[in-house]
């Protein structure tokens, strides 16, 4: 018993120690300063600018975090953003009612995932001033990257 006992903290040290380590090269490769290149996968071929609204918000003051680059061969890592946009939200406030879901996924830049994202939903409402893809991408930045990825709170 005491040698099953002594296996299982043992495990659990390991375990531990290696997401502690995971942990750490995640920072470093998300380091304020570091180079990203963003890829957009628009699952539906129908959000167009969806790069251009990541990468407007991306550089805004509210993140404004990251090195931009042109190529993953330039980049410290890989910022990937799977969008799906789906048909109608009935709690919106107008009569579009748009909905966009999005995922957001940090890849190293041979493209091993290292952390991905809960999914967030943008909306066309009044809040939103009607644009679905802007409140994704904001709530990206709110949410994804400064609340789950950088465990920060505002």
């Amino acid at each position: 018993m005491k040698k099953i006992y002594l296996l299982i903290v043992m495990s659990l040290i390991l375990i531990t120690s290696v997401g502690a380590q995971g942990n750490e090269n995640t920072k470093k490769l998300i380091a304020s300063g570091n180079s990203v290149f963003i890829e957009v996968v628009d699952t539906k071929n129908n959000t167009a600018g969806a790069y251009d609204s990541f990468k407007k918000h991306l550089l805004g003051e509210e993140w404004n975090r990251w090195v931009l680059v042109d190529s993953k061969d330039k980049a410290n890592f890989i910022c990937r953003i799977t969008i799906n946009k789906k048909g109608f939200n009935f709690f919106s406030f107008t009569s579009i009612g748009a909905r966009v879901r999005v995922i957001t996924e940090i890849l190293t830049p041979d493209g091993k995932s290292v952390w991905k994202s809960k999914r967030q939903q943008g909306n066309v409402s009044t809040f939103t001033k009607g644009d679905a893809l802007s409140d994704a991408m904001r709530k990206i930045i709110r949410r994804s990257l400064t609340e789950e990825l950088y465990g920060e709170t505002k």
